[in-house]
């Protein structure tokens, strides 16, 4: 399989479960008299929450970051992508369905913006919310950092301390890490 095959997958089953949860909220609402707009504020609140647990946990596996910064920037890209890609997408569609029978009439609009949501949301989760620290055997490691033209690696909260084997005598359980360009 190549890289990045598996976390595309389970952002798949993810997005599946997500949009499950947000059609049918929406439509539930919708088919009650709830207005469109506000209806999809609704369920895709609802799919949000669900999602950041989800793709945080499960898709990209992140065990370590700020979750200070990663709920928040998760929100933006999101709230981004639902209450203003989605929305366009909805209402430049809306009349390709018009003559249709009302489920999908109202079904319709809201799948190809659920489809253009999702690729905005992966391509955002990937790159800005959940990146990769770097190439290689770092992205497992709790964080990096820089100092004195020199990268280090700090093992990921939880994991015991490894003895290392260039430098024994290092305390700290970080190690020099080699083949990272200079910033």
């Amino acid at each position: 399989m190549k890289p990045g095959t598996g976390t595309r997958l389970r952002f798949g089953v993810v997005g599946v479960v997500n949009t499950f949860v947000d059609l049918l909220g929406y439509l539930s609402l919708v088919l009650t008299g709830t207005p469109t707009f506000l209806a999809n504020l609704i369920s895709t609140s609802m799919g949000m929450a669900l999602s950041f647990v989800l793709n945080r946990s499960f898709t990209f596996r992140t065990r370590s970051g700020d979750m200070r910064t990663q709920v928040p920037l998760f929100v933006l890209c999101t709230a981004s992508g639902l209450w203003v890609v989605q929305p366009l997408a909805i209402n430049v569609t809306v009349d390709l369905f018009g003559g249709s029978t009302t489920l999908s009439a109202v079904t319709g609009p809201k799948l190809v913006g659920l489809a253009i949501g999702l690729v905005w949301n992966y391509v955002l989760y990937s790159k800005v919310v959940f990146r990769r620290l770097g190439p290689g055997p770092v992205t497992a490691v709790g964080h990096v950092t820089w100092g004195v033209g020199r990268w280090r690696a700090w093992p990921a909260p939880r994991s015991r301390p490894a003895q290392d084997p260039i430098h024994p005598a290092a305390s700290d359980g970080a190690r020099e890490v080699k083949d990272l360009p200079e910033v």
